[in-house]
């Protein structure tokens, strides 16, 4: 109610856009709300409209919140729908805005998500956006970004699902190796006339090997998936006798059958019976080993798909695409080179070398490189 007034929006105008646009992020759902600020916007813009837009992308984009695109878009659609502003007050703001931060990744992401919802939305003409910023229509681009932006939280996301998939299937490993080893044991002994006692002794003579082997390896380990804490901890005493203690809570199924099929009374039958369960387990311990690889397998293939360098060789491979169809964009490669500013610590040297060379080659790239060379 307080920007009513024009003389009054005019005072206020620097130090409410700012909270308008917080809340709305905060209270994305509020539908009340966020038809309030869109008012209040409105009365804003008596001001000043250009620096409301402005503002408005300024406020929205730079934020981590994925919300704020969806606000930045609401607004602009409602003030456009309004006559308040229009797309060549939008591109005008947008534009150096994206191209006096190729650094700011986050900014170029949110950005394009955002251009191209409010080309979708028909609030900006895409004809006008692809003559004027280009590289924001770009899904692929902005998918390069998306992936480069999440690559952190990915990794960690990929370590903890192999790890918690590594350590089940380590455990099932364990007990299905117990049985077993536990029904050729027996099968051995009846095949060759051991009495009941002795085959039953066997089971759990093969139950307390199998323990103790279980905890020899881990002895020999350092750290340990700890599924109630959803990451890797050190693996102390404590932990150790409660992996201990799972590992025989999950046998005992295991042990009860084993115990069953060792007090069987001989016979071929009996052989048979045991024979089969036998090959049953192996074949089941042989799918675990494999499954295991196969997660295995699959883990090292998508780290690698995570790895910056990795990254950016697809984006410099889509710069230099771009290049040879006459529409190559210097910001796009200045953001590349910050991409690879970030990648360098961590990345193979002669990865960053390959890069550095190839993205010398394009548009800007050259002196681009040397500039950032004397700033360093």
């Amino acid at each position: 109610s307080i920007v009513y007034l024009p003389v009054v929006a005019a005072l206020v105008f620097q130090e409410a856009l700012p909270i308008v646009f917080a809340a709305m992020i905060a209270f994305s759902q509020d539908l009340k709300l966020q038809a309030l600020a869109c008012e209040a916007l409105a009365r804003l813009a008596q001001t000043d409209r250009p620096a409301v837009v402005r503002g408005c992308l300024q406020a929205c984009l730079s934020r981590h919140s994925h919300l704020a695109v969806g606000v930045c878009c609401q607004v602009l659609g409602r003030l456009s729908e309004s006559g308040i502003c229009h797309e060549g007050q939008i591109l005008d703001a947008l534009q150096p805005l994206v191209e006096g931060q190729p650094e700011h990744l986050e900014l170029q992401h949110h950005a394009s998500a955002a251009l191209r919802r409010l080309v979708a939305d028909q609030v900006v003409e895409a004809s006008t956006a692809k003559r004027r910023v280009p590289q924001l229509l770009s899904t692929q681009w902005a998918h390069l970004l998306a992936r480069f932006l999440g690559a952190d939280v990915e990794e960690a996301r990929e370590r903890s699902t192999f790890h918690a998939d590594v350590q089940v299937l380590f455990h099932e490993e364990v007990v299905r190796h117990f049985e077993y080893e536990a029904s050729e044991r027996c099968l051995h002994l009846l095949c060759h006339g051991a009495p009941g006692p002795a085959r039953l002794c066997e089971v759990l003579r093969c139950l307390v090997e199998n323990l103790e082997d279980y905890r020899g390896r881990l002895e020999a380990r350092q750290m340990a998936w700890d599924a109630t804490e959803g990451r890797l901890v050190p693996l102390d005493i404590g932990l150790r006798q409660r992996l201990s203690a799972e590992a025989l809570a999950a046998m005992e199924a295991g042990l009860l059958a084993s115990l069953q099929e060792a007090s069987a009374a001989p016979g071929e039958a009996a052989q048979r019976r045991l024979a089969q369960r036998t090959a049953r387990l192996r074949a089941e311990c042989g799918a675990l080993l494999d499954r295991k690889t196969e997660v295995t397998h699959a883990h090292q293939e998508r780290a690698e798909e995570l790895r910056r360098e990795v990254m950016l060789f697809e984006a410099v491979e889509y710069l230099e695409l771009q290049e040879s169809r006459g529409e190559a964009i210097v910001n796009q490669v200045r953001t590349a080179l910050h991409m690879l500013a970030i990648a360098a610590p961590c990345a193979p040297t002669d990865a960053v070398e390959r890069l550095r060379e190839r993205l010398s080659r394009l548009p800007g790239g050259h002196v681009l490189q040397a500039a950032e060379q004397e700033t360093m």
